[in-house]
């Protein structure tokens, strides 16, 4: 749960592959050094019950027919813990379905896209400095203000890095700047497209540093940590998205 896999084929021909994986489509891409090796990612969601769950693989043989091949893939429970949080009363708004449904349509209408190129190569660098420790981790089951725990919104999206506000937010790999905007819930966000389906977003920022379609490379500014929106202090809330499923940024700075 949670966890990002990967998917490698080695072909005798070159071939186009088609694939969903838990009935959602994914994108192969072609290996930098192999004309015959390609590879997709296969995020899982942090609340996918534990189970079997299916990849099938569909190409075109040589003779015209479309062949497919299903493979059983177990997803197996994530360690996570809960968390209670109160907001202030003047923040308590913004718990509204209303305002979280509006803005989550808007941000999925992005990441749910896959452009074709892919800009990011190798793995991701820390989008905030070492000495800024995590306060809590991706895939965390929240409560807010005496809410629910099973909802599909009950659980954090991204890791919480906290900092005092000004501390620069750096690009953790190349790509472009999907959005850049004030929004209710998520304050002033910057989310980046990496290619392929892959995005990263920033939330809560005080200040943010770049515009939307501009090209970002690592270690670029793209922010200033801050406290807007749904926040109770000061902090980056780092979230990582494959078809517009969250899944652990940090599994991204070690593979």
């Amino acid at each position: 749960q949670g966890r990002t896999g990967r998917v490698e084929i080695h072909t005798r021909r070159p071939l186009t592959v088609s694939a969903t994986w838990n009935n959602v489509p994914i994108v192969f891409t072609q290996a930098l050094t192999d004309s015959l090796q390609q590879f997709a990612l296969l995020p899982v969601h942090a609340l996918l019950e534990p189970g079997a769950y299916t990849l099938t693989l569909a190409y075109t043989a040589t003779n015209g027919r479309l062949l497919t091949h299903q493979q059983w893939l177990k997803v197996i429970a994530g360690d996570y813990a809960t968390q209670q949080i109160t907001l202030p009363d003047e923040k308590g708004a913004l718990l509204a379905p209303e305002t979280g449904e509006a803005e989550f349509k808007q941000l999925n209408a992005i990441w749910t896209q896959a452009n074709p190129t892919l800009w990011w190569t190798g793995s991701f660098t820390r989008p905030i400095s070492t000495e800024y420790e995590t306060t809590s981790p991706f895939g965390t089951r929240r409560n807010y203000s005496g809410g629910a725990y099973a909802t599909s919104n009950s659980y954090h999206s991204g890791q919480d890095f906290g900092a005092p506000a000004g501390v620069p937010i750096l690009a953790p790999a190349a790509g472009v700047v999907a959005l850049a905007a004030p929004l209710q819930v998520r304050g002033n966000v910057v989310v980046i497209d990496h290619g392929r389906g892959i995005f990263t977003g920033y939330w809560h920022l005080s200040e943010i540093k770049v515009t939307t379609g501009q090209p970002v490379n690592v270690g670029d500014v793209v922010g200033l940590v801050g406290t807007t929106g749904l926040s109770t202090g000061t902090h980056l809330h780092w979230e990582l998205r494959i078809y517009g499923i969250a899944v652990d940024p940090m599994q991204f700075l070690n593979q």
